[in-house]
Parts: structure tokens; sequence; C-alpha cells
């Protein structure tokens, strides 16, 4: 659906089928549907997209304030940061055990024995020391990130110059909202609590002596919009704890 489309809809709604002598500009519109989209990126799983977005190395080396106060400006679409990882490659790899079975004889990681499960516990054990070694002399990255500033925060080692991997929720553009169901009621409920106020100011009489009661107009939207937020809220089923958490 295109933003004419959306637009058309929620007047055509709202005054019942140009039933009522009046719309919404198109202007009052945009400001409605902005915030109607912020509070669903907060609220609403779907209205975010979980990807993988990578820093290479010569960004953040180049990037004069990363130099300064280890902080890197994000793209805007960006709306949280669950993971923040090294490249594997960038990785000081020691030489992995071979469990094939034509070097498991020739081979037992110190152990002693000739048979596979003794190797099976060598490579345990070697990989195990492995990341041990690797926590104590290159420590794991650890972050903070700012939605406002969209700046991410670095702390932790850089030996070896690696390349950041971030696991990352961005945000749907816009136009993508427009054919949820509930994104359009949501819409129509704030239009409907915005045209009482403002009309509701006025005394404005309709043909026939006509009067449109504006405090029921408000009363209804308001009980729309909270069973929008009820319905959300339900369909989040908690999973909002990951979305919001800053760091993991």
């Amino acid at each position: 659906m295109t933003k004419q489309e959306f637009y058309s809809d929620l007047n055509v709604a709202l005054t019942v089928s140009c039933s009522l002598p009046f719309s919404i500009p198109d202007e009052a519109i945009d400001n409605i549907v902005k915030y109607a989209h912020k509070w669903f990126v907060r609220n609403y799983d779907d209205a975010v997209e979980n990807i993988y977005y990578l820093i290479p190395k010569q960004t953040w080396s180049s990037n004069q304030e990363f130099q300064t106060t280890r902080k890197l400006k994000l793209p805007d679409c960006i709306y949280s940061v669950n993971r923040v990882a090294k490249d594997t490659n960038s990785k000081v790899t020691s030489n992995q055990p071979n469990l094939s079975t034509q070097n498991r004889n020739s081979t037992n990681f110190g152990l002693g024995g000739e048979t596979m499960s003794n190797d099976i516990l060598g490579y345990v054990i070697a990989s195990s020391y492995g990341d041990l070694t690797s926590q104590i002399f290159d420590y794991p990255i650890s972050y903070e990130y700012n939605r406002h500033s969209k700046k991410l925060f670095l702390k932790g080692s850089l030996q070896m110059s690696p390349d950041f991997l971030l696991d990352c929720d961005i945000i749907l553009p816009l136009e993508d909202m427009f054919d949820l169901d509930l994104f359009f009621d949501y819409c129509l409920a704030h239009s409907k609590m915005q045209l009482s106020n403002i009309m509701g100011t006025m005394q404005m009489q309709l043909p026939g002596d006509a009067t449109i009661d504006f405090d029921r107009f408000y009363t209804q939207g308001k009980d729309e919009l909270d069973q929008v937020k009820e319905e959300v809220k339900d369909i989040g089923g908690g999973s909002s704890f990951f979305l919001h958490t800053g760091s993991m």
C-alpha cells in the first residue's frame, strides 16, 4: 500500500465514508503516522528485523571519533545492538587436533593411549586451553549502544585489529507498516482523538442544526487505541525483553 492510499483510507474511515463534512490534512496525518511508527518500533516485534552488520577494521581504525572516544556512529536504521563479536578470521588460532582415523594413531595430544575416546578427550582439553588463553591474552569485546545518539561504544582488546560483527535489530521502513491492520487502527484511533481535540473547541453546526458529539468521538478513539495496545502486548509474548536489552 502506498502512502497516499493509506492516508486516503484513513480519511474515509474517519469520516464514515465521507458522511461527515471534515477530514484531517495530510500534514496532520504525517505527524500521527510518524509517532505511531516510533511506538510500534518500541513495542511490536515485527516492526524491527534482525540482521548481521559488519564493521571492517578499515572503518574503525581510520575513524577520528573512534580513536578519541572508542565510539562509532551507526546508521540511523539500527534500533538495537544485541551482540558484538570479533570476526573469527582475526583470532589467533593454534594448531587444531586432527580427529581423522588416519591421524588418531599418530597423535594423542599428550594424554597417552591410542583410542579415539582419548583423542576426543584431548581435543576437548586443547580447545578449553585455547579458550582460556584467548580470555587471558585477547580480551573479549564488550559494548554499549545508545539508541538516541546511534553511537556504539566498544570496550576491550583491539589486538590483531579485528573486524567486528554486530547482531542488530534494524527499523523497518515506514512504508512496510502501511499494510499492517494494527498500525492502521492505531493511527485511526489517534486521528479520532486529534480531530475531537481540534473540532471540539469550536461550535460546529451541521446542516439541519445537527451537531457532533466530539466527546464521544474522543472516547471511541481512546478505547480503540487501548485495544490496539493490548493486542500488540499480547502478540509480544515477553520477547521484548531481548529487544530492549542494551547488551547481553
